[in-house]
């Protein structure tokens, strides 16, 4: 879709129902990364059942991995994500921004205890 915006394709833990949305992401040392407060996707998600992506201009399946939010890799995946999306930080969460545009320390080490983080695996590639 974007190098902001992928395309989330998931079944409903509850209701087996398949639901598909676009979701920013980040990509981060390697990983791809999704963020939320909470939200009915993170909540299937944390099931570890594959979903499908529309990841730049592919359809990828992945295995989604609820990250520990007291992890650095947590902290440092949110960190990203917020420093990506500044507005989201806005929005969602009270991350402040410094003088130098980036979010500010304190306040993500506080968000990040009340976030869903998700990494998404990636397994295989389609055309």
């Amino acid at each position: 879709m974007s190098r902001d915006l992928l395309r989330l394709t998931y079944v409903g833990a509850k209701t087996g129902v398949t639901r598909t949305l676009p979701l920013s992401y980040v990509e981060h040392a390697g990983g791809i990364y999704l963020c939320t407060r909470s939200s009915l996707w993170a909540r299937s998600l944390r099931t570890g059942r594959p979903v499908e992506l529309h990841f730049r201009g592919r359809r990828v399946t992945a295995k989604p991995v609820a990250l520990d939010p007291s992890s650095n890799e947590a902290f440092e995946a949110f960190r990203a994500f917020l420093t990506r999306n500044p507005k989201t930080g806005e929005m969602l969460y009270d991350v402040r921004r410094g003088p130098d545009r980036r979010p500010i320390e304190e306040d993500l080490r506080r968000e990040v205890l009340s976030s869903v983080l998700i990494r998404l695996d990636l397994a295989s590639t389609r055309p």
